[in-house]
């Protein structure tokens, strides 16, 4: 171009190039208004007919709901065909638009011989008139599409950034929710009961390999890949922001070449769930400073209503028969302790054969069920109850003779 410059070929045919850079110009703009009113013809006409299958439902029991539903409808449709106006007054215009590129048409036709006798008085070695013609027609496509790239590229960007900021922040609230989750352990924690609740902020590692694991099945990778990556990123929105990047650990992990492609590849078909995915905090139990897992189910189950019991969302606790799972000192060292500083703010309604529960829980409130033939006798009354009193004595210690026989045992061993 440079070439047919310097001759001032450019010049001469500037009237050319000129004419048809703008019927290209006018050409684009005919057809984006063409393809826009044709684009919001096809959804208007679209939801007309949906509003009208919807507008006629019925309802027996829902009458005064659907009554409104319907006048709504009228109204969205009346909307919509208010658009259809407008779009009908754009399309009159449009005609006004046609007819002054009919009329540029014409003129192109008219300058026809005045191009050509200016193409032919360009009589220069090497350098045809309608070759620059043909290259200044491809620079400004070339022009253009760099102009149409450019503006795809700063778009991308800012959504790229616009995704990063909201990945940055679905963090901070995964990071907000374990912090007052943990805000609640420490409560329990400083307590000092025999339950004690150890916590790390995305610490399940097992899960996040699990889901990396589905995630490139079938990809190749191999589990030393998988391993290294779950070792070295706490989540998979970290994964993402080096996942372009040839320079990161990641791609030094990969190795780089097919194997970060192919783990690309996995990523973007699966992308929002890859996104979304929460590497789950770990949470330890302790009971007696020792992990709630190398327990056995009985000490895993006061260890549960301990939990219960400290609890202090519930008004009101019911517990059926502690004593299947837990013995006795378990019940009076973990449970009853426990049990007479919380029985002022919360009910606790026990189900139990157990004497340590009524007798050293203080129980307000006590019933002595019996069955005889089919019937139910039930005796109630406050643990001061005299009759309340030989009820327990008989049915949790196996009678007065029975106990009298224990206590003269247990007085034996002390001495």
């Amino acid at each position: 171009m440079e070439i047919y410059e310097n001759q001032n070929i450019d010049e001469k045919l500037k009237k050319q190039t000129q004419f048809i850079e703008d019927e290209k110009k006018l050409n684009t703009i005919v057809d984006m208004e063409e393809n826009y009113l044709n684009d919001i013809n096809n959804i208007n006409m679209n939801c007309l007919e949906k509003i009208s299958d919807n507008c006629g439902h019925e309802s027996e029991f829902n009458e005064e709901l659907f009554d409104f539903v319907k006048s709504y409808l009228n109204k969205f449709k009346e909307r919509i065909e208010k658009i259809n106006e407008i779009i009908n007054e754009q399309k009159d215009d449009r005609k006004e638009l046609l007819e002054k590129k009919e009329n540029l048409d014409d003129y192109k036709k008219e300058l026809q011989e005045e191009f050509a006798k200016l193409r032919r008085e360009i009589n220069i070695e090497n350098l045809k008139a309608d070759d620059y013609i043909k290259f200044s027609n491809e620079l400004s496509d070339i022009e253009s599409k760099i102009s149409e790239l450019s503006e795809h590229c700063e778009k991308q960007e800012k959504f790229n950034q616009n995704l990063k900021n909201n990945l940055q922040d679905l963090q901070n609230l995964w990071h907000k929710e374990f912090q007052k989750i943990n805000r609640e352990i420490n409560k329990l924690n400083d307590k000092n009961l025999s339950i004690q609740i150890e916590s790390e902020y995305k610490g399940n590692t097992d899960e996040f390999h699990n889901f990396i694991v589905n995630l490139v099945q079938g990809s190749g990778l191999r589990s030393s890949n998988i391993r290294n990556i779950v070792e070295s990123y706490s989540d998979t929105i970290e994964i993402y922001f080096d996942l372009y990047d040839n320079n990161s650990e990641l791609a030094e992990i990969l190795s780089g070449g097919s194997n970060l492609q192919r783990f690309r590849e996995k990523v973007n078909d699966n992308l929002k769930t890859f996104l979304t995915f929460r590497n789950p905090d770990d949470y330890t139990l302790y009971y007696k400073d020792k992990k709630l897992s190398k327990h056995s189910l009985g000490q895993r189950a006061s260890a549960l209503i301990i939990f219960l019991l400290t609890n202090k969302e519930n008004d009101l606790i019911i517990i059926d028969q502690p004593e299947d799972d837990l013995d006795n000192k378990s019940i009076y060292e973990d449970i009853i302790k426990e049990l007479l500083d919380l029985k002022e703010k919360i009910q606790f309604i026990f189900a139990t054969h157990n004497p340590n529960i009524p007798v050293l829980g203080n129980s307000e409130q006590i019933f002595s069920c019996d069955y005889f033939s089919d019937n139910l006798d039930v005796k109630s009354g406050s643990i001061d109850n005299s009759e309340i009193q030989k009820e327990i004595v008989d049915i949790m210690e196996g009678g007065p003779e029975a106990f009298e026989k224990r206590k003269e045992i247990y007085i034996t061993w002390h001495k």
